[in-house]
């Protein structure tokens, strides 16, 4: 077997007024599956099968749902083209863990002093509680040292947020199926 992590952010949308049975589901959860088998485009089309089979969610459309790699710098992955609920098998599902959750898209450029333009090098959404430490990430992700040795600084700008404000202190529960 071979087993991932990922991370599953459920972001209650602005101006939405929540389903009492909802109430709790707000917040980041860490997702594990077997994922032999699963094309790497579809990571978070699994993650994703895996919470909503532990998780009940009784209004799909009161959040935006996120996955998140802890291996890539919390990068959000994209939904692959895989069917809704194709997978199955033994998962576990902690959370939820509730926290000042951001997800951040950055534009990461490559300048060189005294030039007006930036070498366009790429925008990645990340998913975290520290924009600083997003910014960080998303330049680590896209930035090669050759960059520095041609002469250019890494510049990053922040190009769209979205944000969950939940509640510092909750006890994280563990759901697991199978």
């Amino acid at each position: 077997m071979k087993y991932k992590t990922l991370i599953v952010l459920a972001l209650a949308q602005a101006h939405t007024e929540l389903h009492d049975l909802d109430a709790d589901v707000a917040g980041g959860y860490i997702v594990s599956f077997d994922a032999s088998g699963v094309a790497p485009n579809n990571l978070a089309n699994a993650a994703l099968d895996v919470f909503h089979e532990s998780v009940a969610v009784k209004e799909l459309e009161s959040f935006d749902f996120y996955v998140l790699d802890p291996r890539q710098e919390h990068k959000v992955l994209e939904e692959g083209d895989a069917e809704s609920y194709s997978f199955h098998g033994k998962g576990d599902v902690e959370g939820p863990h509730h926290a000042d959750w951001k997800i951040s898209t950055f534009r990461v450029a490559g300048k060189a002093p005294g030039q007006p333009e930036a070498c366009d090098l790429g925008t990645v959404t990340m998913g975290g509680v520290d924009l600083k430490e997003m910014a960080d990430c998303a330049v680590g992700l896209l930035w090669d040292e050759r960059l520095r040795a041609s002469g250019l600084a890494p510049h990053v700008e922040r190009v769209r947020d979205e944000e969950f404000v939940g509640e510092d202190a909750a006890t994280p529960a563990t759901r697991s199926r199978g």
